[in-house]
This record gives C-alpha cells, sequence and structure tokens, in this order.
C-alpha cells in the first residue's frame, strides 16, 4: 500500500487486525513521494519491525512524512563504506512528523576504517524532525571510525519536541582516522538549526568515545 500511494494521500492503518508488523528479508518499506500520512491505531495496537534486518521507513521525498499511532522497532542500518549514513529505524530526505509514535531499539552502524559518521540511531531526516507526544527509546548511532551525533534523532534541520520522552539512547565512535580524532555528540538529540523542547522528558543519554569519554549528555 505504501509502495502505491501518491503524494499527499493518507495511508489509514487504524483498521488493521494484526498488532505486528515484521519485514522480511532486509526489505524496508520505501516512501517515494514528497508528501505522506501514515496513520496507525496507536502505538500500543501496532509495531512495524524491522528483526535487526533493515530500517523500518526510508522517505525519499524532500516534503514532510507524517506518522500517527505506531511503533516503528528494531530496525538496523549498517553502511561500509566511507562517508555519512543516517538513520537506524527511519531515515527521510525531508521532514517527519511523528505524533504519538514510539522509536525503540533501533541501531545504526557505520562501519569504515577511513572516516565516517553514523547520524541518527533511530531517525535521521535532512529536513526538520517533529516529535508531539512521542517516545524515543533505546536507540544506538554508533562509527568504528570517525564520529557518531544524534543517538536518538540527527535533523540536518530543526528539532521540535514537544510532550515526548527521549531516553536511553546512545551515540559511539570507537576511533578516530587520520583526519582527527573520535568524536561523538547528542546522546539522545542532535540537530544543526537548533529547535524547541517543551514539556519533555531528555533523560539517560550517552556520548562517547572508544575511550569511555562523556563528550555530550542530552
Amino acid at each position: 500500500a505504501i509502495g502505491a500511494s501518491g503524494s499527499g494521500d493518507l495511508l489509514d492503518m487504524t483498521g488493521l487486525v494484526c498488532g505486528k508488523i515484521t519485514l522480511q528479508g532486509g526489505n524496508e518499506l520505501f516512501v517515494g513521494v514528497d508528501k505522506l500520512t501514515i496513520h496507525g491505531p496507536g502505538a500500543a495496537a501496532l509495531t512495524i519491525d524491522g528483526a535487526a534486518q533493515s530500517r523500518v521507513l526510508r522517505h525519499a521525498g524532500t516534503g514532510t512524512l507524517s506518522l500517527s499511532g505506531l511503533t516503528l522497532a528494531h530496525g538496523r542500518y549498517e553502511f561500509a563504506g566511507p562517508g555519512n549514513v543516517g538513520g537506524g529505524c527511519l531515515f527521510s530526505a525531508g521532514t517527519v512528523v511523528a505524533t504519538d509514535v514510539v522509536v525503540t531499539s533501533c541501531a545504526l552502524h557505520a562501519i569504515n576504517t577511513t572516516a565516517g559518521v553514523a547520524l541518527g540511531g533511530g531517525i535521521a531526516t535532512q529536513g526538520d524532525l517533529v516529535l508531539v507526544r512521542s517516545r524515543v527509546t533505546r536507540n544506538l548511532a554508533h562509527a568504528t571510525h570517525g564520529g557518531a551525533l544524534g543517538g536518538g534523532a540527527y535533523a540536518a534541520g530543526s528539532i521540535t519536541a514537544k510532550y515526548s520522552v527521549v531516553d536511553a539512547n546512545d551515540a559511539v565512535a570507537d576511533a578516530g582516522t587520520v583526519l582527527g580524532d573520535a568524536y561523538a555528540g547528542g546522546g539522545g538529540l542532535f540537530s544543526y538549526q537548533g529547535g524547541q523542547v517543551r514539556g519533555t522528558t531528555i533523560s539517560g543519554n550517552g556520548a562517547r568515545t572508544g575511550a569511555g569519554a562523556v563528550l555530550g549528555r542530552m
């Protein structure tokens, strides 16, 4: 259904009788349109699970992907080449608005011997990220060489978090490169364009290098 959607469509999943969708064979759900809304029955009622074999969702459009009433879990993405990589559970080339959504237990690994940055263990957006009554928890952004930013979520734009919880996420960089030392930042959230936090709990997140130094905690 997602692949057949047009830009601006609403995908209503509230009528599903199953409580869990497990992705098979490392096949992430691909959203190729600019704008799409996916509405679920509630985060406790429907989980889309990547089974630690793939991301859950990849949004290639530059518009807004709006999600509500879902849990995204056990996404995993590994990138072995040099360069940056984003989103262990959800990657968007545009903006993401998540309302009543849980993103949990996802991992992003930048595995290389030169230089690379792992951006957003749970969520990564090239635009803005808006969290409303959502939770981002127990996600990991990890780089073997280089940097890791945003254990829970990363945005190249701004991050707005309202009445949400961001907890127990980690950004970890094992080692530096010939270009410089390892670095990690924003264990919970990392944004290049700032943002706004209102009524939100941000706790128990860590950012550290292989030496164990805590470089940032939010």
